[in-house]
């Protein structure tokens, strides 16, 4: 009877574990962002940062050779006369498939790496927090007496065994959670052995007069049954009630090794992130800008400006390297003239002052939405509108190109507007049919 009701309340148990790990999870975050001095680790965080930076630097020259390489055919078949358009477009898609692959790449290549739970780890927790149920023992006291000691002895000698048998089971209970919670060094040991002496304290019972050995056993396995049950309905809430009990043992097994490896893990991930913003935004807006002056060259049948264009995009691609630093106002200057002379562009970034914290990821945004706008949509002209009246500040980029449809939410612009964003963003069709990105930030 006992078994089904602790499988029952189990599930809670589970269910507070789970949210032990949640917890668990976030404190090692905070611990690895609480920890500011990394004087000690700035060799190791200098030496992977400059390998991971390398690989990335090889995969762009390596995607640049191929798209140069391109390049020459096409010039081939501009100066022959030929129609260079469809052979454009096809190198046009693989760059841009190419860029895409590198963004992904390096936003997927650091990360934190959680250390596993360790069965020691999860033990000092579980005897810290308390995980004995008083409750289970009362109850169980019930099953004692109905099943075993009441159905054999006359009713007032039942109970007083029975309440014999509560209240030296329960204080065996009380001792074990109360001296295992405060021991700083052997709390497991010392938990194992006082819940050890718990599970033998039953034998008493065959000390009970005008009991049969067959009553005797059924007692004694029942107190079995109570004390099993008492551990696996009480561990759950026992971690949840006894939570800074629970985070302190857990603080206690991530030692100094583990946290600097996770603090350079960390640094390697907001690089990682920053990169890949980087690579998306704007050296593959200045790519496309330059390729787009190209395509209309070659519409209009200039073949002269068409072979000037080439050389721009043989510049850009020779010019192009990996930063490690979010776009400043003049990268995104830069950025804007390039796509003037091909889509119109209406902004009030020049006339609003922000909170200079807010520029790199402004920068950022604008980046990527023009370059999507463009690019996938087909839009000849993009709005971006700054405000900065409210308790937010908030920027809003509206354009006339096609919306995007099944849009992948993984995707490093997506990522990009999850870490950036830090008051939310939506994406709408409003009821023109203009496509309006709409970021909310913090007021720093």
């Amino acid at each position: 009877v006992l078994f089904p009701l602790a499988y029952g309340f189990s599930s809670y148990s589970l269910e507070s574990f789970r949210f032990y790990l949640l917890a668990r999870r976030d404190l090692v975050h905070s611990i690895v962002e609480a920890q500011i001095d990394l004087d000690q680790q700035k060799g190791a965080v200098n030496s992977l940062r400059e390998s991971f930076l390398g690989g990335i630097d090889q995969k762009i020259v390596d995607a640049n050779q191929q798209t140069l390489a391109a390049l020459d055919g096409l010039e081939k078949e501009i100066v022959g006369g030929i129609d260079a358009r469809p052979e454009l477009k096809m190198l046009l898609d693989e760059a841009d498939r190419r860029w895409r692959g590198i963004s992904h790449e390096t936003w997927q290549a650091a990360r934190i790496n959680i250390p596993r739970l360790s069965a020691r780890e999860f033990l000092d927790v579980l005897v810290r927090s308390k995980p004995l149920s008083y409750l289970s023992i009362v109850f169980g006291g019930v099953f004692v007496f109905t099943l075993s000691l009441g159905r054999h002895l006359p009713l007032l000698d039942g109970l007083q065994w029975t309440l014999v048998w509560i209240v030296s089971t329960g204080a065996l209970v009380y001792v074990t959670n109360i001296l295992a919670s405060a021991l700083s060094r052997f709390a497991a040991p010392v938990f194992i052995g006082l819940y050890t002496a718990i599970v033998a304290s039953g034998l008493w019972t065959v000390l009970i007069p005008g009991v049969s050995p067959d009553a005797r056993f059924s007692a004694f396995a029942i107190h079995l049954t109570v004390v099993a049950t008492s551990l696996l309905v009480g561990y759950g809430p026992a971690i949840s009630k006894n939570n800074q009990d629970a985070l302190n043992a857990l603080r206690k097994h991530l030692d100094n090794a583990s946290i600097s490896r996770l603090k350079v893990e960390s640094e390697l991930v907001v690089l990682a992130q920053k990169v890949a913003s980087r690579l998306h935004a704007e050296n593959r807006g200045a790519f496309m800008a330059k390729v787009l002056n190209l395509q209309r060259s070659l519409d209009a049948g200039d073949a002269e400006k068409a072979l000037a264009d080439l050389r721009e995009v043989r510049d850009v691609l020779q010019s192009e390297s990996r930063r490690d630093s979010e776009p400043g106002d003049d990268d995104l200057l830069r950025f804007l003239a390039n796509w003037r002379g091909l889509i119109e562009i209406d902004s009030n970034l020049h006339v609003v002052n922000v909170p200079d914290v807010l520029h790199p990821p402004v920068n950022t945004i604008v980046m990527d939405a023009v370059n999507d706008a463009v690019r996938h949509g087909g839009a000849d002209w993009v709005e971006i509108y700054l405000d900065d009246s409210g308790e937010k500040v908030v920027l809003s980029i509206r354009n006339n190109g096609t919306p995007p449809s099944n849009a992948p939410s993984g995707g490093v612009g997506g990522k990009t507007l999850d870490r950036l964003a830090t008051a939310g963003w939506s994406r709408e069709v409003d009821v023109l049919g203009f496509t309006r990105l709409r970021v909310e930030f913090l007021r720093p």
